[in-house]
């Protein structure tokens, strides 16, 4: 059940992150909207290896 929870975390954070790019500090400037988009890869990379770590643990699952 930790797994679902770290999924809906994960996915949860990067979809609030996206809701920056309504805002035009970001969606006007290219650098922004770059790092913007670098930083969901980022936190949907962190999620993955979080729960790559959690499922090799021994009784991760």
């Amino acid at each position: 059940m930790k797994i679902v929870y770290i999924i809906l975390a994960t996915f949860l954070i990067a979809f609030v992150t996206s809701a920056f790019f309504e805002l035009d500090f970001f969606s006007k400037n290219p650098v922004r909207y770059f790092l913007l988009v670098l930083l969901i890869v980022i936190e949907l990379a962190v999620g993955f290896f979080y729960i790559k770590s959690e499922i090799k643990q021994p009784g991760g699952m």
